[in-house]
């Protein structure tokens, strides 16, 4: 089970995205901000950066926010995205963690590959952040409450390293 909203107004924007892009509901959505102003599911980020940190904090930096429906490739086209709302997002490493603990993507190899996009982890410090708990989890857990702050829209975690 990927993820899904759980509650809160999702103060929900809608983004273009180009036509080669695919989108699935529950992807979290970043901002190419330029000529252009395209959204991009977070995997579409350059696989360069040089370990999981910069991946982390490259994510939060253009972070929009989380797609509520999903775009085919071929056809340029539009989706709604959530910048704000409590989400059931499956965790890379179960841990027990209070309420207000920080949030961000993992990625592929846990090291500097690009970020997956339906997949959190614990992080140290809000300039890796996409959001935080908002129910405290166990050791067991698959899945964390996450409230999410789109950092383009609502100014979400954002303390600069």
């Amino acid at each position: 089970m990927g993820t899904k909203l759980l509650s809160g107004n999702p103060n929900s924007i809608v983004v273009d995205m180009a036509s080669a892009v695919v989108c699935k509901p529950g992807d979290a959505i970043i901002l190419n901000i330029g000529a252009t102003s395209l959204g991009f599911p977070a995997s579409n980020m350059a696989a360069h950066l040089t370990n999981l940190a910069t991946v982390q904090e490259a994510v939060h930096d253009s972070f929009l926010g989380i797609a509520l429906n999903g775009k085919v490739a071929g056809r340029a086209s539009q989706v709604r995205v959530a910048t704000e709302g409590v989400f059931s997002i499956p965790i890379a490493a179960a841990a027990a963690a209070p309420i207000g603990t920080l949030f961000g993507l993992y990625n592929d190899d846990g090291l500097h590959g690009a970020p997956l996009d339906q997949l959190a982890i614990l992080v140290a410090t809000a300039n890796l952040a996409i959001g935080m708990l908002v129910k405290p989890t166990l050791a067991t857990d698959t899945h964390a409450h996450i409230r999410i702050f789109s950092t383009k829209t609502i100014g979400g975690p954002q303390t600069m390293a």
